[in-house]
């Protein structure tokens, strides 16, 4: 809109700067030398607090499980005691006589090293053994889903960052489409070949244009953000980044199928647990059993005493012998805890097939929005050709003043549409794609 007291010719220039620092402005300014899904991944996987948290809690699994074969070894204890006392005695004796001393001093020295070793335990000992194993495994596929959780967050926002990259590029497009309009509406307002509201139309188009690529820039920094926050890394892109986003279109359901069966990490963790369970019951079986211990020790004890009937007492020696305990009766406690055990290993198995039904479910829905999004891309690529193809006839009539403002706008806006649905379909399939993989255990194919 012009200004009072404003000529075509002040506000043309003031236009046409504003449009070159506008269209001038590069869509990444940021410095680093490559920024790939890979380089991503290996940051995220090397920095992601969660992802470090969960390794650490498998080396704990791990320790454990390197320490539970000494569950099968003796316990050696050594105790000592010395003890100093000073007391006044005073002993009547049978026979009349009396026996008085003060202050008289005594001394104990004592210590002894034991040994106990439970040799049979209703076979617990093994129990324990084997679910330390089943735990360290369980830590290992806890880690393994935090690392495909994390991978398929981060080529997702990855993928995401590439979209909204390539939709600002398509804005970018259209603001100098809307510029070159205004540059041609301009000149024919001067010359009288175009009305004043022509001009003022393609003015405002133009400030449209350029308030949503704006708007666009605002939206690719808060998604590089998201994924340096992700990352655990300020995340820079380099000037003359342009990845794309390659949807695989040659994924067999079959196959996928197959893998997810057999290495979904979600099917696995559950496996594992109907694992735990069912060791839980053997464990609580065991306390049905008796429980013998081997006992051995060696004793040494030297007392002195001013006052008594000895002045010192030595002895030293060695112990041994074998303890069998057998529980009678707990109040039915072990019954009421092997009934417990028994349902909670028949929860884990009804969780485990419920899951599979769940993960069997949702891939069918993520397999049909995979198949919908490429053939969705397939007919977006022709849209956009086609739409691209009266983008240029109708800029090339424009031009020759054959054709009004608000048809040159209508087929603009159709055309960057067209991309943005492009670039959309695109997107939607490649995180199907995503999708697909972590569910059927192989997104480590991205590494």
């Amino acid at each position: 809109m012009l200004l009072k007291n404003q000529t075509p010719q002040k506000m043309s220039r003031i236009t046409f700067i504003y449009m070159f620092l506008l269209i001038a402005i590069p869509i990444s300014s940021f410095g680093q030398d490559s920024l790939t899904l890979k380089t991503c991944l290996s940051i995220g996987l090397e920095n992601n607090y969660s992802l470090q948290i969960t390794q650490n809690d498998e080396v704990i699994t791990q320790n454990n499980l390197n320490f539970a074969k000494y569950a099968f070894f003796p316990t050696v204890d050594a105790t000592g005691r010395k003890t100093n006392s000073v007391v006044n005695s005073r002993q009547e004796f049978a026979s009349g006589g009396i026996q008085e001393k003060d202050n008289a001093k005594s001394n104990s020295l004592t210590g002894a090293i034991s040994l106990n070793w439970t040799v049979f335990d209703g076979f617990g000992m093994f129990v324990g053994f084997d679910k330390m194993k089943e735990l360290s495994e369980l830590g290992k596929l806890n880690t393994r889903m935090t690392i495909e959780n994390l991978t398929a967050q981060i080529a997702s926002g990855y993928y995401n960052l590439i979209q909204q990259t390539q939709i600002l590029q398509s804005l970018h497009h259209g603001m100098k489409l809307s510029s070159e309009r205004l540059a041609i509406a301009s000149e024919k307002y001067k010359i009288g070949s175009f009305s004043k509201l022509e001009f003022l139309q393609a003015q405002v188009d133009f400030n449209t244009d350029s308030s949503q690529y704006l708007r666009q820039e605002e939206t690719v920094a808060t998604t590089r953000l998201q994924l340096s926050r992700v990352l655990a890394y300020s995340l820079t892109v380099p000037p003359s980044w342009n990845d794309s986003i390659s949807v695989s279109s040659n994924l067999v359901f079959e196959n996928l199928y197959g893998q997810m069966i057999q290495k979904n990490t979600s099917l696995l963790i559950a496996k594992q647990n109907q694992y735990l369970s069912n060791l839980d019951v053997k464990m609580i079986r065991s306390r049905f059993y008796p429980t013998l211990t081997l006992n051995g020790g060696y004793n040494f004890t030297n007392a002195e005493s001013q006052s008594g009937f000895l002045f010192t007492n030595r002895t030293l020696g060695y112990t041994y012998g074998a303890t069998l305990t057998y529980g009678l009766f707990n109040r039915l406690d072990n019954h009421r805890q092997m009934k417990n055990a028994i349902i909670t290993r028949q929860n884990q198995d009804l969780e485990f097939e419920n899951l599979q039904q769940e993960i069997i479910s949702e891939f069918n829905i993520i397999w049909n929005n995979y198949t919908y999004n490429l053939r969705l891309l397939s007919l977006e690529t022709q849209n956009l050709e086609s739409a691209r193809e009266n983008m240029d006839i109708a800029m090339a009539k424009y031009r020759l003043g054959g054709l009004a403002g608000i048809e040159m706008r209508e087929i603009q806006k159709n055309f960057l549409d067209a991309n943005n649905r492009f670039i959309n379909a695109k997107y939607l399939a490649k995180i199907a794609e995503i999708t697909l993989k972590q569910i059927s255990g192989s997104i480590e194919e991205y590494y």
